[in-house]
């Protein structure tokens, strides 16, 4: 806030402003223009009448601010003041973290917790129509077999020669998948399964739920010089089937 200097601010050389003057003498009232007391008769000095008073007031006011050792005292421990309230807002958080905590594992006494479920193992599989053993010298013809395998089961056909009562071919159809085998020479032959799971191509077996069949009847494949034979299996049961199976044991499975 400026300071205001009476002399210089107010009793400027303002003509304009009326003053008020008193007698040095006897402290009378003086009119504005007169030059001397009319009780007393001193001369009156016009500058120093100006210069002394003035119509106009002027109201110096102060800032309550604190004092010098309030202020230090406030520098000096503000930092702990805060320090103290971040830890007190530490402590407070902390405590309710740990009720929190408290009333989970409150709860979570009755609950059974999940035990822990080892994963399968890898399922082992062929590719669709996989070649795993074949004779050549019966795959010199134009017959075809088509396995539809509709089943949610891999499988493993042999096509038996009923001369030799060995396997021809013996290839790989994967579950939900079809695969025809061309090239099958005229002759007389039978169809036998395994379905499962988890191919183990060492010992060429399924290890899950293996299963042996074989179907009913023999099948006829023959040539002339206008047509040839085609022959279509399902693996899964159906309303309109006209064929059945026979279970037979792995080792005559094994045999062909």
């Amino acid at each position: 806030m400026k300071k205001l200097d009476l002399k210089t601010d107010f009793l400027s050389t303002n003509d304009d402003v009326e003053v008020t003057k008193y007698c040095n003498n006897c402290s009378k009232l003086i009119e504005a223009n007169s030059s001397f007391c009319t009780d007393c008769g001193s001369p009156v000095d016009t500058s120093l009448a100006q210069n002394e008073s003035s119509v106009y007031k002027a109201k110096k006011t102060t800032d309550n601010k604190p004092s010098g050792e309030f202020k230090d005292w406030i520098m000096r421990y503000s930092k702990f003041f805060i320090i103290l309230v971040i830890v007190i807002v530490i402590i407070i958080i902390a405590a309710s973290n740990d009720s929190d905590s408290n009333y989970v594992s409150e709860n979570n006494k009755n609950v059974n917790t999940p035990t822990y479920v080892k994963p399968p193992a890898n399922i082992r599989s062929l590719t669709n129509g996989f070649t795993i053993d074949s004779v050549s010298y019966y795959l010199s013809g134009e017959g075809e077999l088509t396995i539809d395998n509709g089943t949610n089961e891999d499988a493993v056909i042999k096509l038996v020669s009923t001369r030799t009562n060995k396997s021809i071919i013996t290839f790989y159809v994967k579950k939900n998948n079809i695969f025809t085998v061309t090239g099958i020479s005229d002759g007389n032959y039978k169809v036998i399964a395994t379905q499962g799971n988890d191919w183990d191509s060492y010992s060429k077996e399924f290890t899950l739920k293996p299963s042996f069949f074989e179907f009913d009847g023999t099948f006829d494949f023959d040539t002339t010089s206008s047509e040839y034979t085609i022959w279509e299996l399902e693996l899964e049961t159906s309303y309109n089937g006209n064929i059945d199976i026979d279970t037979v044991g792995k080792n005559t499975f094994n045999n062909y």
